[in-house]
This record gives C-alpha cells, structure tokens and sequence, in this order.
C-alpha cells in the first residue's frame, strides 16, 4: 500500500507540473498574440498562483544613439524630468565628431569607422539622423570643418602593386538636401577628392576654415594649407629637414609644431609663422612632451614625464604673473592628464580634461598611443587664470562606467563636453554644470564639497 500511495503522490505531483508548464505556454500564447494588456491576459493572469504580469517598462524611441542616464555628481539620483548629466550619443565606433548650431541649436556630427557614413545626433535626447551614404570602409581618423560641412576621411590600404601599406586622406564636403533637409528618409552624399597619399599628420583650424597637411618628402617634410571656405589652390608654407612633427593649426594661421612624444624622449614644440616663416621655441626639453593649444596659440597645455610619472602644466605667450612681479610662461598645474585628454572652453577662461591618477607605469604616452595603457578618467575644470582645478564629476559613481577619454570638444555655448570614449570608440556628451552666477574670471562656480579624502578616490584608477 505504501509503494501504491508513493506512485499515486509522484503522479499527483507530476500532473500539476505539467498543468502548470500548460498554462504558462498559454499565458506566452496569449501574450503573443493578443499583447500584454489585453482583457483574455488580464484574465488569464488573474488565476495565476504567483500573482499578476508586471507593468512593462517604457522604452524611449531611440535611432543611432543609446539612452544612458546617469546618476548626479554626488551620487543621487535625477529627480523626475531632470537632464541626466551623462548621454551616450553613439554607440560607435566613431572616427570623429564636431558640434554645429542650426536655429540656436547645438547638434553633433559624426562618422562611423565601419562604412563613413556622416550622422547627426541631437545631445539633448540622443536621437540621431543618418546624413550621408557614401561608404568609405574602415575609417580611423575624421575631422571636420567648415561649420561641420566638410570632413577629411583617413584610413589605411594597401598598393595592389607594390604591396605596400598606404594612408589614404579624402576629403570632401556634405552634400545635403536643402529642400526635404528636415525629412528623416533624405540622405545626402560626400563630394571630393583625394589629398596625395601618405599625409603624415594634418590639422583643421578651430574656426574651420582651413587645413594644414604635412608630407614627407625626400628632403624632410613638407606643409601645405589649404582653404575650406574658397578655391584658392593649395600653398606649401613649411619645409624642414626633420619630419617627426605634430601640427596644430591656429585661427591666426600660426602653426604649433611639437615633436612625436616618447617617455624617454626630450620633446619640443615651436611656434611656425608661415608669413615671416619664423619658427620660436616655446616648450622645450621635455620627455614626453605632448601639447594642446588653444584657438589663437595664447595658451598651451601640455604634459610630460618626470621620473615615470606623467604631469601636466600650462604655457602663456603673456606670461603667469607670479610673487614679487615675476613673469614666467609656464605654470604646473595639479592634475595629472595629458593635452589630448582636455578640452579648451569657447565661453570662459576656463580647460575641461578627463583625469587619470598615477603615472601610468612609466611609459606615458607612449603605452596610451599603443593600447597598452587604458586610464579611469574623472572630469575635472582649469581655471586658466589660476591654474587651480575644480572637480566635476566621476562616471564610475554616477554611471557605474569608467571612460578613458579622447578627442574632447566643447560646444560654443560650453554646454555639454563631448568626447570618445578609448574603450570602445564610442561617443558621450557630459553636461557641465552651470551656476546663475560667475567667479574666478567668469567660470561657473562648481560644487566641490568633497572631502580631501574623497577628491583622491574620485580620481579614478590606472589599469593596464
């Protein structure tokens, strides 16, 4: 009797298992096919023995861009309908971005690395539009110009007759349609033509109206400027014996050329004058020396490595008054960073740089240009004026990620900071923090209530 009562309970147990795997395959039926929120679910559900279907969650209607919602500075949450400070605008990877106003608007544009394809974003929402469909493959480098209506597509091929790797340099303009601009199913084009092969390095002026190239020739180098804002042709201003040079091209048309960084190297950066075709040295000496100048050349930041570790400083044409009436052009500046990692203010006296702690084992920036090295960066502001430093924001607090940020910009109402985040090419906007008041030369006063302690584990962490 006992063995009968046991296959009679195994039974019992085995029937409402099976009824129960009946019903939920109804209950998916059901759902599929009349929808969530229908009366015969409703009802359906109303007799399940662990409660009702849960409320769906809202999804945002999202193209091109990713939702992501941080949290605020101090670690809160953002009430409901406040702007979250941290936007994915791309998952990526991206090639490069610059930002445009259209009707008083601020809009970002980008190229995506696998086909080329221009987009527009809006930082507001995320909400992107595709511009352009010409496909130019595997893009590394983008940059823009002329009012985000021109860009200068790089990436790399290879000679089908001398086998030989070769740096392809495309530019051309965004042909857009102007009379259904506003539609989301018209796509434009690029129109242009091939720069010579092999550019070394180029630069496009912050107002975008022109370009400077350099190439190597048998002689050393050679510099080109061309314009973006008319036909004038092409016009060599720089030859040099030695090629090793990074360009950076100012409003003014000077040029800022810093020697190719390595840890161990002594770097240097002069300042070319294609009129007089004078060249002065202002940032001298330096192992690692990278730079970053602002609009007109009147402030340089840069970084270098002293004893393994990497630090950051700034240099004025002007000069830093300092105690008793001494005038000197450099200033060190307590963040540890490179000029790559910043960002120059469009509004106020004022450097916005994402910041790594650590000397980043020795070899900076070297291991960052090869991917050895990736940085946990927290956002922090420079007032030029001062050289004192302000804390913004740590990603890993309010949004639970780590950025290692590249190619930063600003917007001209100093808005938003967009950058690229290393990790994965994708591109972000952080929302700056505005005040209804200034101080300190005009830069927004920014909450810095943290605790010395806190400042240190905010300042994110090297890995390698």
């Amino acid at each position: 009797m006992d063995i009968e009562n046991e296959q009679s309970e195994k039974k019992k147990w085995i029937f409402i298992i099976v009824g129960i795997l009946i019903l939920i395959a109804i209950i998916i039926f059901a759902i599929l096919h009349f929808g969530k929120n229908s009366t015969v679910v409703k009802q359906i559900s109303n007799v399940l023995p662990f409660g009702q279907l849960g409320t769906e969650t809202p999804r945002g209607n999202i193209t091109g861009g990713n939702n992501s919602v941080g949290n605020n500075p101090d670690g809160t949450t953002p009430a409901e309908g406040e702007k979250p400070m941290f936007l994915q605008l791309a998952k990526g990877p991206v090639a490069g971005a610059t930002n445009i106003i259209r009707d008083g608007k601020t809009y970002v544009r980008y190229v995506l690395r696998e086909n080329g394809f221009v987009y527009e974003v809006d930082p507001e929402t995320a909400i992107s539009k595709q511009l352009t469909n010409t496909t130019i493959p595997r893009v590394y480098e983008a940059s823009f110009g002329s009012e985000g209506n021109a860009v200068v597509l790089r990436y790399l091929t290879r000679d089908p007759l001398t086998r030989l790797d070769v740096i392809k340099t495309y530019f051309a303009n965004l042909e857009l349609p102007t009379s259904t601009a506003s539609s989301t199913d018209t796509v434009g084009a690029l129109r242009g033509d091939y720069l010579p092969d092999n550019i070394s390095a180029l630069s496009i002026s912050p107002d975008g109206k022109n370009l400077f190239y350099l190439l190597p020739i048998p002689e050393g180098v050679s510099g080109t400027i061309i314009s973006l804002t008319n036909a004038q042709p092409p016009k060599e201003v720089f030859r040099n014996s030695f090629s090793e040079w990074l360009p950076q091209l100012f409003n003014d048309g000077t040029i800022l050329l810093t020697t190719k960084a390595s840890a161990k190297v002594p770097g240097y950066a002069y300042l070319y004058n294609p009129k007089d075709h004078t060249l002065s040295r202002i940032v001298r000496e330096k192992n690692g020396l990278t730079t970053q100048g602002n609009s007109d050349g009147t402030l340089v930041a840069y970084s270098e490595n002293i004893a393994d570790n990497s630090t950051f400083g700034l240099y004025s044409k002007e000069g830093f008054h300092g105690d008793e009436g001494i005038i000197t052009h450099e200033s060190s500046v307590p963040l540890t960073t490179l000029p790559e990692k910043c960002a120059w203010g469009t509004i106020h006296h004022a450097l916005y740089c994402g910041s790594f702690t650590g000397g980043g084992n020795g070899n900076i920036p070297d291991g960052w240009y090869q991917g050895i090295t990736t940085f946990n960066d927290t956002f922090w502001m420079i007032n030029t004026d001062t050289t004192e430093i302000t804390f913004i924001a740590d990603p890993l607090k309010s949004l639970q990620k780590n950025f290692d940020v590249t190619m930063p910009f600003i917007d001209n109402k100093e808005t938003f900071l967009f950058f690229v985040d290393k990790n994965d090419s994708s591109l972000w906007s952080m929302r700056i923090p505005q005040a209804t008041t200034t101080d300190s030369g005009g830069i927004p006063p920014i909450d810095t209530t943290l605790t010395p302690a806190e400042q240190k584990d905010a300042a994110g962490s090297v890995t390698h």
